[in-house]
């Protein structure tokens, strides 16, 4: 008798929607139901195998933070911080290379599984689409839905100054909300389910949460997709990238023009901390202590808003911060992964987007390291690996299941759609 997996299925959405609620905070640290569901479901699924590769990455972590804290003296950290950074920073490895390793084909492959992925993109966008509606109007009735267990703080969307506001969903911000409902969309689209509904929903979403980061990657994502598709389905796509620039242009405009505009969210995520950078890639080549981002940023006096910075928006420059040129050329190689995995040939369209999204996703939030982040990332991961190896599919590890090419969208349904839209074009 197969296994349905349903119980797995439904934590993980529960794990998805509620990895910003936070249960209780201990030793100062708020540990959430992300924390406490997510990572052990993702543990538990994995197919292991993974042990040399967990040893390896775990020796360098160890190794290359621990010399940045012994060169720079624990300079702006202290051994607490340190130690709950690196802690949590270890987690979202393990989480990572579990992911990375695969998870269990039949999970992955479940009805179950593409149901709750459903359900939950569903939910998170739903909540969104309520919050700019009620936004507008001028109630903040649906914002910080979890109230005082609302993880680090609670939102505001300022609404005396935006009377169209920012969509958080059931996250800490905006481009959380993007990240999260990007990253369920193309599990989604991974697992054949929906294609067209799912698209559709994927895409308000992302324009609910308004999201810079967000609606940029979705018009190069759109661009890709097109680029792959069939001529009649290159024209759908096109059109539906002119609608998303219609209802966006006027704000991205508006968002790239702030660049240069100090305090603005946009020169605090990607133009105010580059002094920070060039000082570490000049005076701290290996880079800084783990946990002393909040009081090594106050010496520079960096404006988020009305007041002063005490973080890294943006993974990237995290990376660059805590390791360094290490970390640049970890970036440059994350790079040249995801442009590879995008051009190679035999895969589906969807397969080919994920890794660019994977690192694009980078970009949206400076939390890389915490294990909230790790356990989104490792789900898409182990959703490509699967679909990569042609184990994803409505009655996957039944004899019954249709066997399918490498690289392309399995099942029935999801082969279909792809057959029409995505599917890379031939000559």
């Amino acid at each position: 008798m197969t296994r349905s997996y349903r119980r797995e299925a439904w934590l993980m959405g529960v794990a998805i929607i509620g990895q910003h609620f936070m249960i209780v905070q201990a030793a100062g640290y708020p540990v959430t139901l992300g924390l406490v569901v997510g990572v052990p479901l993702i543990l538990l699924l994995s197919r292991g195998g993974y042990a040399s590769r967990l040893i390896l990455a775990l020796c360098a972590v160890v190794a290359l933070t621990a010399s940045a804290a012994l060169v720079t003296g624990m300079e702006g950290s202290d051994p607490l911080s340190f130690l709950r950074t690196l802690a949590l920073f270890i987690l979202a490895v393990i989480v990572i290379v579990a992911g990375s390793a695969g998870l269990d084909p039949g999970f992955i492959g479940s009805r179950a599984f593409s149901t709750a992925i459903s359900v939950t993109l569903l939910l998170v966008v739903g909540l969104s689409v309520l919050q700019v509606a009620a936004g507008t109007l001028g109630s903040e009735a649906f914002f910080n839905v979890f109230g005082r267990f609302q993880y680090l703080y609670e939102y505001q969307p300022y609404l005396q100054f935006n009377p169209v506001p920012r969509a958080q969903g059931f996250f800490l911000e905006p481009s959380y909300d993007a990240f999260v409902i990007g990253t369920l969309t193309l599990i989604s689209l991974l697992t054949g389910r929906h294609f067209r509904g799912t698209i559709a929903v994927g895409i308000l979403g992302v324009l609910m949460s308004r999201s810079a980061t967000g609606l940029l990657l979705l018009l190069i994502i759109g661009v890709v997709v097109a680029l792959r598709s069939r001529p009649g389905a290159s024209i759908v796509v096109l059109s539906g990238l002119a609608v998303v620039g219609v209802a966006s242009g006027t704000y991205l405009q508006s968002r790239l023009e702030s660049f240069s505009t100090s305090g603005s969210s946009t020169n605090y995520r990607l133009v105010a901390p580059l002094q920070v950078l060039g000082d570490t890639l000049l005076h701290t080549p290996i880079g800084h202590a783990l946990g002393s981002v909040s009081n090594i940023l106050l010496g520079y006096d960096l404006y988020n808003g009305a007041e002063l910075g005490t973080s890294l928006d943006n993974g990237l420059y995290v990376l660059v911060f805590y390791f360094g040129w290490i970390g640049l050329v970890l970036i440059a190689a994350l790079a040249v992964m995801a442009l590879r995995a995008m051009l190679r040939g035999g895969r589906s369209t969807w397969g080919a987007v994920a890794p660019l999204w994977l690192f694009g996703t980078l970009f949206f939030s400076g939390g890389i390291m915490l294990p909230e982040y790790a356990v989104m990332t490792a789900l898409l991961i182990a959703t490509l690996v699967a679909c990569n190896e042609s184990l994803v599919a409505p009655y996957a590890g039944t004899p019954s299941a249709p066997v399918r090419r490498r690289g392309h969208l399995p099942g029935p349904a999801g082969a279909r759609q792809h057959a029409r839209v995505g599917a890379p074009a031939r000559p």
